[in-house]
């Protein structure tokens, strides 16, 4: 190696590239079509389908989830109103003790299941 000669030197690169989405990148679904005739159409039509099956999960996810909350609230009324009932028959019996304890029970146990809803739904 002469004086003004330098050494050599090599470089390497790496791309790196992440797409997040239903659809492959253009350049694939030309690929695609161009060793198969038809496949850029088979696969918009799939990736459609699976979009609708997708929303239409979530719209009957939803559906559930708001009648249970319904059935949640007629329950906790009907429990509720059954801890009231009770708890007045005990009273007008002369049963204060128990009355107190019935009543400071059903109060307990639906104050707990609010306070746990809350916690669930705010994690």
């Amino acid at each position: 190696m002469s004086e003004n000669e330098l050494p050599e030197k090599k470089l390497q690169m790496t791309l790196t590239q992440t797409v997040e989405s239903p659809l492959p990148l253009s350049s694939e679904i030309e690929g695609y079509e161009r060793i198969l005739p038809g496949a850029a159409d088979r696969i918009l039509t799939l990736v459609e389908k699976q979009s609708r099956h997708r929303q239409e999960q979530e719209k009957r996810e939803l559906e559930i989830e708001s009648r249970n909350s319904l059935f949640g609230l007629i329950f906790a009324f009907v429990f509720s109103m059954s801890v009231l009932v009770g708890t007045v028959v005990l009273i007008l019996n002369g049963h204060t003790e128990a009355a107190a304890i019935f009543g400071a029970g059903g109060i307990g146990t639906i104050a707990g299941a609010f306070l746990h809803r809350k916690k669930k739904d705010s994690e």
